[in-house]
């Protein structure tokens, strides 16, 4: 499995797992006319946007079989929680359900943590879905639940934790 930053090539892959992962790990958590409706298209178009105009405080990074296909990915940086004391933020990681369990998303978080070091960030916080089973994943991976919040997903409320690693 190779991880490798990712380029404007891979917006339409990237909106693909976005949309993929996002059917199978909020299934039963987030309301199905929800997921049915969630466009790969549009996800496609805010990618190619986000590679079209970069933003030097934030990169993604790939997880790509050995098929060359893209897997996975993890995007991150400076945190958009400036009431926190987290420097850096993992905005987005996402892996498709078939190539869960096997150590790459633990990769993905270990390539956007070294990105961070790299780039002075000593701490870093996530938001997951309270009922998102990566919170135990997070959990395992070092990272601490320190506040929450109340939001609303198409017709569903719920609650998301932050998840906060205070040294890098």
């Amino acid at each position: 499995m190779l991880i490798r930053e990712a380029t404007i090539d891979d917006a339409a892959a990237i909106a693909q797992v976005h949309v993929d992962s996002w059917r199978t790990a909020y299934n039963g958590i987030i309301s199905a006319d929800y997921l049915a409706k969630l466009d790969v298209g549009a996800r496609a178009a805010n990618w190619t946007r986000f590679f079209e105009q970069p933003d030097r405080n934030s990169i993604v990074y790939a997880a790509v079989n050995d098929d060359g296909s893209l897997v996975g990915f993890v995007s991150g940086g400076a945190t958009r929680n400036p009431e926190y004391a987290y420097e850096a933020e993992l905005y987005a990681i996402y892996l498709l359900s078939g190539y869960q369990g096997q150590g790459i998303g633990s990769r993905l978080v270990s390539e956007m943590a070294n990105y961070f070091r790299r780039n002075g960030y000593r701490s870093f916080l996530l938001w997951v879905l309270e009922q998102n089973s990566a919170v135990g994943f997070y959990k395992r991976l070092g990272g601490q639940v320190f506040d929450r919040k109340e939001l609303a997903i198409g017709e569903d409320k719920l609650v998301e934790l932050a998840v906060g690693w205070e040294s890098l």
